[in-house]
Parts: C-alpha cells; sequence; structure tokens
C-alpha cells in the first residue's frame, strides 16, 4: 500500500532563491498587455453634489432600460454613480444585481469612455430583463455616449 504525502508548507523555512520584490519584472512592460479594469472608490460618484452636477447638465440618454446623464469632469478619466430606487426592484437582491450588472459593464467599457461623469438609473423594465439583455443595452449606451463625445 503506498501512502500519500500531503503538501504542507513548512513555517519558518526560507527558500535558497530569493523572491523578486512585488511588481518587479525582468523584462520592459508589453505593449499589448490588457489594461486594468479595476474599479475603484476614484471612478464612482459619490457626494450628492456629483450627482446633482451630472442631472443639472441636462445630458441624458434613454434606453428600454437605463438612462444614462452625462456631464464632463476635468479629472481625466470617466466616473459612474448608479440609482435604483425600490420603486423600480421591491428586492434587494434585484437592486443589487441590476447594480451588479451596470458596474461591471463600465468596468470594460472605462478605457474607451472619455473623463465624463456617467449617472446610470434603472427604468422598470430592467426588473424583468435578463442579464445579458442588460448588459447588451448598457454596451449600446456607452456606445452612443462615446459618439457623443466624439462630435
Amino acid at each position: 500500500m503506498a501512502s500519500v504525502r500531503a503538501c504542507v508548507p513548512r513555517v519558518g523555512v526560507r527558500s535558497s532563491t530569493p523572491a523578486a520584490p512585488k511588481g518587479v519584472h525582468d523584462s520592459a512592460p508589453d505593449p499589448a498587455a490588457p489594461r486594468r479594469f479595476g474599479f475603484t472608490k476614484q471612478q464612482r460618484l459619490l457626494t450628492s453634489n456629483d450627482f446633482r452636477r451630472v442631472l443639472q447638465a441636462r445630458c441624458a440618454q434613454r434606453g428600454p432600460f437605463f438612462t444614462v446623464y452625462i456631464a464632463n469632469n476635468t479629472l481625466g478619466y470617466p466616473r459612474l454613480g448608479v440609482s435604483i430606487s425600490r420603486k423600480v426592484a421591491r428586492a434587494a437582491v434585484r437592486r443589487n444585481a441590476i447594480r451588479r450588472q451596470v458596474r461591471e459593464s463600465f468596468r470594460h467599457a472605462q478605457h474607451r469612455l472619455s473623463a465624463q461623469d456617467l449617472f446610470v438609473v434603472a427604468n422598470p423594465r430592467a426588473v424583468r430583463e435578463s442579464n445579458l439583455s442588460l448588459r447588451r443595452s448598457l454596451e449600446r449606451h456607452w456606445q452612443d455616449v462615446i459618439k457623443l463625445c466624439a462630435s
């Protein structure tokens, strides 16, 4: 009968080869490497003044599931705010699911967007739609925002 040894890391034993410091690489960064697709606190609309300024800009795109309000900013990168009221979706689980879809879609589109503040408001029809339909709708909104800013 053969025994099986589990790989258990030994505590307090150092490796013979020193590890490179975090973030240090032997070669130059690859220009074709994928960009970072994070969604940090800097990329969110946080204060009521931020939301008020976007709404007062009076630039909006309406779609079947979302209304996207747009205002230019001077930060050099796009920011996102999301609002899904209880009137739209009574269940917090569904509101959070829609919010996650909006954030995920923005996260992937952020490198194509210019320096703008975007405020996405969900319409009641968004509750009954699949995640795929919501993502497609948001992708159309991002494309329209890019075209709007290019002109």
